[in-house]
């Protein structure tokens, strides 16, 4: 029991900045959680396979958008930079998803980025 418990928590702990195990290949990263109104947030995209692409969504107090990403190259990182200038403070949401081969959309990962004054 403590060996799932400990498995639960790696689990719940990658969502937050990455894949899961049931998930698309590759990863996501939001950096940094908070920053003041005006600053950059850093999206990445790791580990996709080439040709892999997708969308990220923002929605908060002043902004709700899709923003797309890819293709990727390969193992290398794309990382792409949103400025915060025009927001209002408050939590942001960035949510993930990469575009399948069918068509569907596959969530790989979501962070919350607080934006103070």
């Amino acid at each position: 029991m403590k060996g799932i418990t400990l498995a639960a928590t790696v689990v719940v702990a990658s969502l937050a900045i990455g894949a899961g195990a049931a998930r698309a290949a590759g990863t996501v990263g939001v950096t940094p959680s908070t920053v003041a109104a005006g600053g950059d947030v850093t999206i990445s995209f790791c580990s996709f396979a080439a040709g892999n692409a997708g969308y990220y969504t923002v929605n908060g107090p002043s902004v709700s958008s899709t923003r797309f990403w890819g293709p990727a190259s390969g193992p290398a990182c794309l990382v792409y930079t949103e400025s915060t200038s025009g927001w209002t403070p408050g939590k942001y949401k960035f949510v993930a998803y990469v575009t399948k081969s069918t068509g569907r959309a596959s969530k790989v990962g979501s962070a919350v980025v607080t934006v103070t004054p």
